[in-house]
């Protein structure tokens, strides 16, 4: 095989390579997941899927449609269920598909008031430390949230709200708000992008 051949042959297996890779994990998913309630005592993991519609304001000013799906999973390390890890994977515009990895751990842990953990999220081209914390209102309901700072193309601060429903023992229903702040121009300077949306999304334990 000629030289040329050779060249084109590798030229071609960096791009079935590097361009998965970098579709994949270019864009930090959009709406918070997993839940900041923790897998309930009595399962090891849960999974789920959820949707998001806002839009983005850029500096201009214009208005930009975002519409995006998330799945998510999760699972305990331990038999304390004091740990968590998982995957996260998004589908939609403008991020297209993008996901990621990660690990949360507890920092106060009340199962009936008070839930905050600490969680890192990691992706190729991008990076998140949150703090996910869940409010007891009822037996079945949790008011929660997620403050997060992030490195990404989509924002540096993002911080949801809303709630999550226990509406059977082994289904959870979570709906909320959220707000993305900032964005993280090539020039490396920070433009006044803000992101709101809505957000629904239905997990299930097992």
């Amino acid at each position: 095989m000629s030289e040329s051949g050779v060249t084109g042959i590798l030229d071609r297996a960096r791009v079935l390579f590097f361009a998965p890779l970098i579709i994949f994990s270019g864009c930090a998913p959009v709406m918070w997941a997993p839940s900041a309630v923790p897998i309930p005592s009595g399962y090891v993991a849960d999974s789920g899927a959820g949707g998001m519609a806002g839009y983005r304001f850029d500096e201009r000013p214009t208005r930009v449609p975002i519409v995006n799906s998330q799945f998510w999973y999760r699972q305990n390390l331990d038999n304390e269920k004091q740990q968590e890890t998982g995957a996260l994977l998004q589908v939609g515009f403008p991020a297209m598909i993008s996901g990621g990895w990660f690990f949360r751990s507890p920092l106060h842990r009340d199962a009936d008031s008070l839930i905050i953990s600490s969680q890192v999220e990691l992706g190729l081209l991008w990076a998140a430390c949150g703090v996910p914390m869940a409010f007891r209102l009822k037996e079945t309901l949790w008011l929660t949230t997620q403050p997060t700072v992030r490195f990404s193309t989509l924002s540096v601060l993002h911080a949801p709200v809303g709630v999550a429903w226990q509406v059977e023992e082994d289904a959870r229903l979570d709906a909320g708000l959220g707000v993305h702040a900032f964005m993280i121009k090539p020039n490396r300077e920070l433009s006044n992008n803000l992101v709101l949306y809505g957000a629904i999304g239905l997990t299930r334990h097992w």
